[in-house]
């Protein structure tokens, strides 16, 4: 699957980060051929040994449902 993922916003203080942004997938055979799109947000948050991890991640699409 061919995916495009765009940040949007990035913010958060300390040990914590919030990712706000858009994505679109689409055929691998066919370039044009939109499988979806839609809106994305990651919470990343500083574990003890200082590697940010994702805490949280949620997505939906902006396509009507088939």
């Amino acid at each position: 699957i061919d995916t495009a993922w765009r940040t949007i916003q990035v913010s958060g203080t300390g040990d914590e980060r919030l990712v706000i942004g858009d994505y679109e997938i689409h055929d691998p055979h066919d370039r044009n051929a939109l499988v979806d799109k839609g809106n994305f947000m990651i919470l990343w948050k500083l574990n003890s040994k200082d590697a940010w991890k994702i805490h949280r991640f949620m997505y939906n699409s902006n396509l009507p449902r088939k």
